[in-house]
């Protein structure tokens, strides 16, 4: 048997070698999983307690009431936080969409590529539903400015629920004015 494994001394070395092996590749592991673990934990994101929350800024109580507007062109001025407010659905396929920022702030342009149906951009004002027939231009201003909806083109204003009569007029502007700015 001797000469199938070796002498004593060779075999002894042998199980040292393969101890010292398993060792040395438990150790590694432990080593990189402690590595990894503690990357993790540097990674971490910090709670958000330390963080201050957003200021609530104040809002305009005049859209909300439901309401549809139906122009060619219409264009919404506001402050910051207007665009927490507003929603938009334009489509790529009938629609042009651009988007900048300008020292009046910050511009939002959609227009329609043809007329027809299908060609209509819809918005939402809170409740007030916007259906413009060409053009919808929106600016949220840096400035602490009123919520101004200016509509032009064959408007049509009318109350989805009270019995308030429409009103078709060439142009109608709208204004909304915040309670109070914080100081």
């Amino acid at each position: 048997m001797q000469a199938r494994f070796g002498s004593p001394c060779r075999q002894a070395r042998t199980a040292r070698l393969r101890t010292a092996r398993v060792w040395r590749n438990l150790m590694g592991g432990i080593a990189a999983g402690g590595i990894a673990l503690f990357a993790l934990a540097c990674s971490t994101p910090k709670n958000d307690a330390t963080t201050m929350p957003e200021p609530i800024r104040p809002w305009t109580q005049e859209f909300e009431q439901r309401t549809l507007l139906l122009a060619d062109s219409v264009r919404i001025e506001g402050p910051v936080g207007l665009l927490e407010h507003l929603a938009t659905r334009p489509n790529p396929e009938f629609h042009e969409r651009s988007e900048r920022t300008t020292p009046d702030g910050f511009l939002q342009e959609i227009q329609s590529r043809v007329t027809g149906q299908g060609s209509e951009i819809y918005a939402w004002l809170d409740k007030l539903e916007i259906v413009a027939l060409r053009k919808l231009v929106v600016l949220e201003a840096p400035s602490q400015t009123d919520v101004v909806v200016e509509a032009a083109g064959e408007v049509l204003w009318k109350p989805l629920e009270s019995d308030q009569p429409e009103r078709r007029e060439a142009t109608l502007r709208l204004v909304g004015k915040p309670p109070a700015w914080p100081r």
